[in-house]
């Protein structure tokens, strides 16, 4: 029986325990953020008082700029997949969707980001596509940015040839996004994810919003790169090196956090790969103070933006046109929308 053919106490009764799942699952991971903001505080603010508040304010403000940053190049990826959803609705959207963070587990967000989107009239399907798109496009971009930290050679126990080797691999990944998204878009189709069998869009039609996608991901990872300067610039990396290093530093951090993905937004590993390059640049004590600064600044940025989500979240938004869709139509979405 479809959920048309249902009867109304029963379909309300399904509709009330989705909403009671879904925000249920949004509160618990907004009352382990605060739990986790709450309990590093006394860890850290002895260290913002030292970083002074002007840079505490730059490094909030830059998180936040670049968390919203990476919501415009999942937005220009989705319409690359045909599915085209105006800035406001989508920022309720990506914002709220940040708290999946703090579940155990890297994968809650991206479970939220999909079912939030899917109440805008975005398709499931394109959703977990433009997540993997943008999951590689964010790690290619990252791995280039994070040549300066490569090439201070302080991974001794890691060969040259093996780092730089990463850096080339994901230097070629962002060239292809680049010229011919659509052999990426091939690849997918080809994998047992999900995606055999439907019909993707002409990525060479739509290698505009792939490029837009890719600029935002790049003006991400500087705003980024500002956000962690802003932060080591007082303990001691000044300059442009250390503008170039604060990049690298947490560009490669980040991957790596990323990467062990069953820490919550990576925790404890990128805070340790960050005092693993910074140590013999500001000293133990400098780099730890920088690598808990950046987690509870970027914290805080998150939980701003969290609010600012759930403010635009209330006003509406029109839903998702889906022009040139992964897989067809949704059941009772507008194809007029805009």
């Amino acid at each position: 029986m479809s959920a048309a053919q249902q009867p109304p106490a029963r379909r309300s009764v399904r509709s009330v325990l989705g909403v009671l799942v879904r925000w249920g699952a949004l509160l618990a991971a907004l009352v382990l953020a605060g739990v986790a903001v709450h309990g590093r505080w006394p860890e850290v603010r002895g260290h913002l008082a030292d970083l002074g508040w002007p840079a505490v304010t730059v490094a909030v403000l830059a998180a936040m700029a670049a968390v919203a940053s990476s919501g415009e190049q999942q937005r220009a990826l989705l319409a690359a997949t045909g599915a085209n959803i105006r800035p406001r609705p989508w920022a309720s959207v990506f914002y709220l969707a940040q708290l999946g963070k703090y579940l155990p587990g890297s994968a809650w967000a991206y479970v939220a980001q999909t079912e939030l989107a899917r109440q805008r009239g975005v398709r499931r399907s394109a959703s977990v596509m433009v997540i993997v798109l943008g999951a590689g496009m964010t790690v290619a971009t990252a791995v280039v940015v994070a040549v300066p930290a490569v090439a201070t050679g302080r991974f001794s126990d890691v060969p040259a040839w093996l780092q730089w080797s990463v850096v080339a691999v994901g230097a070629a990944a962002v060239a292809v996004l680049a010229v011919r998204p659509e052999l990426l878009a091939d690849l997918l189709a080809r994998l047992p994810l999900g995606f055999r069998g439907l019909r993707l869009p002409a990525l060479a039609r739509h290698r505009g919003p792939v490029r837009t996608a890719l600029g935002w991901s790049f003006v991400a990872w500087l705003l980024y790169g500002l956000h962690f300067w802003s932060i080591v610039a007082p303990l001691g990396l000044t300059g442009a090196r250390g503008a170039v290093m604060a990049l690298g530093t947490f560009a490669l951090a980040w991957v790596c956090g990323f990467l062990f993905f069953i820490a919550p937004a990576g925790a404890y590993v990128r805070e340790a790969v960050i005092y693993a390059v910074l140590v013999g640049e500001i000293g133990a004590s400098a780099a730890t103070a920088a690598a808990l600064a950046s987690r509870f600044l970027v914290m805080v940025a998150e939980l701003i933006l969290t609010g600012v989500g759930a403010l635009l979240r209330g006003r509406g938004g029109a839903p998702a046109s889906q022009v040139d869709a992964v897989d067809g139509p949704t059941e009772g979405t507008d194809r007029s929308a805009t």
